[in-house]
């Protein structure tokens, strides 16, 4: 008999009634793939929503396969996370800010990383408070603690001493004489 599978040649079992189409388990294996991958890729529709009803059928085996997954990749994964930080600062920034001012509810439409470039090119890329270069962190003039909203119109660009001494004050309360550096005057 000839395996519809590989081709092979193989003895037919004596005896035996029905006799098999394919010569090993490995071919049957291989046909049942077949004739999987042609189903769905016949019906792509039924097979997404198949594989969405297996994964809320098993939810711990989703989990516990990401696991694994993770704990076999660990490391590659760390180090891309920390490449592609440092390739998108000031996205991976404006994300962080944008998840702080939705844990504080705070109103306002947000500050996308081209809001923020665009900040820190009007300030010259100095800190609003004490106009030192070097990297800047986004201060929220009235904070979000105290209803400041996430807005381009409440941040200033601000260095870390600056900011972190600041802390969650309004800017008035920490530094009563300060006036906004313009454009020009840094």
């Amino acid at each position: 008999m000839i395996c519809d599978v590989c081709g092979a040649d193989f003895p037919r079992r004596p005896g035996a009634g029905r006799q098999p189409k394919r010569c090993s388990n490995k071919c049957r294996s291989e046909n049942s793939r077949r004739k999987a991958r042609a189903w769905a890729e016949a019906n792509p529709d039924r097979n997404r929503e198949r594989a969405r009803e297996w994964g809320r059928r098993n939810k711990d085996r989703v989990s516990s396969r990401g696991a694994d997954w993770y704990a076999r990749n660990r490391d590659a994964v760390l180090l891309q996370c920390a490449e592609y930080k440092r390739a998108n600062a000031d996205a991976v920034r404006a994300r962080n800010q944008a998840r702080r001012a939705i844990l504080a509810a705070a109103p306002g439409r947000g500050l996308s990383a081209e809001n923020w470039r665009v900040i820190k090119t009007a300030y010259q890329n100095r800190c609003a408070y004490c106009g030192t270069g070097g990297q800047l962190t986004v201060d929220h003039v009235i904070p979000l603690v105290a209803g400041g909203e996430h807005d381009p119109l409440n941040v200033v660009p601000a260095c870390l001493a600056c900011n972190c001494s600041k802390g969650s004050k309004c800017v008035t309360d920490w530094r009563p004489d300060w006036a906004p550096l313009s454009q020009g005057s840094v």
